[in-house]
């Protein structure tokens, strides 16, 4: 199922307008509405919620982040980036090594990440300890 599936299904069993839903769960009336008919306007592809929104859908729903991605199943994409936007401070680049400071408290023990390209154009992540 995708996200829109289950707040459709919800709204609808429990008689809830998306006005209403949007108010508990502090999403946009017209993301739910991209979510419910399964189509991004601009690119014309599905909608990829990010896990801050399923988290807030859930939540509205009563269920727990780990239930909401169970509902939705291994085939659908989840967006890992967050809906906070911030300034990123500028990058280390070196010849072969871009270095990010830390920004979050995901890697509160590392000062910064690492992003090296050099195994087959694969991207692997370092945490450094500097």
């Amino acid at each position: 199922m995708t996200l829109g599936e289950i707040i459709k299904s919800y709204r609808t069993e429990n008689k809830i307008s998306m006005d209403d839903f949007a108010r508990q769960s502090g999403i946009s009336k017209a993301y739910i509405s991209i979510l419910e008919r399964n189509i991004n306007p601009i690119s014309g592809k599905p909608p990829i919620p990010s896990l801050d929104k399923i988290r807030s859908a859930g939540s509205a729903m009563g269920y727990g982040l780990d239930e909401m991605l169970a509902r939705m199943g291994d085939g659908e994409a989840v967006s890992l980036q967050t809906d906070v936007s911030v300034k990123l401070p500028m990058p280390n680049i070196t010849e072969d090594v871009v270095t990010f400071p830390i920004v979050t408290s995901v890697a509160a023990h590392y000062d910064s990440i690492s992003y090296d390209e050099t195994l087959k154009g694969i991207p692997l992540i370092f945490l450094a300890n500097t």
